[in-house]
């Protein structure tokens, strides 16, 4: 079966069939509070998609199992996938994990941080995660890739 699942900047995730929501626009995938936007759109067999692994602006990181968040239909408000403080920032970007994988993180002023995504512990979806980088005030993390 196909699954889709969507992640916002402030933790919010859902997780839908992909066959029942064909041609829905973005906005219409999950339930967005003002101020909140989507990180990041997946689609994938759910066999092969086990984990997501996310960062957030200030280097802080967490993996949680996909199978821990229930089917549901797209349009709802979600579920809680990560804890979002002002010592943690959003949501930068995520991830789909089957396996161990070299990742990349990149900065608002392009410094390259590699990492392996076991570095990164498994933990319950709505947990803060670890600190996995130290980042400067003035820097940010951008992407993953």
């Amino acid at each position: 079966m196909n699954i889709t699942f969507v992640m916002t900047e402030r933790g919010q995730g859902i997780k839908f069939k992909t066959s029942k929501n064909k041609g829905l626009d973005y906005g219409e995938l999950i339930k967005i509070p003002k101020g909140d936007k989507i990180v990041m759109v997946v689609s994938c067999d759910d066999k092969k998609m086990k984990e997501i692994l996310y960062v957030t602006m200030k280097g802080w990181a967490s993996r949680f199992l996909l199978s821990d968040i229930k089917i549901k239909d797209a349009g709802g408000v979600g579920v809680k996938c990560a804890k979002i403080t002002p010592k943690t920032g959003r949501i930068s970007d995520f991830v789909e994990l089957s396996r161990n994988k070299k990742l990349l993180a990149i900065t608002g002023h392009d410094e390259e941080l590699g990492f392996k995504s076991d570095e990164v512990p498994l933990l319950r979806r709505g947990s803060t995660g670890i600190r996995l980088f130290k980042i400067t005030r003035l820097d940010w993390i951008e992407s993953l890739g």
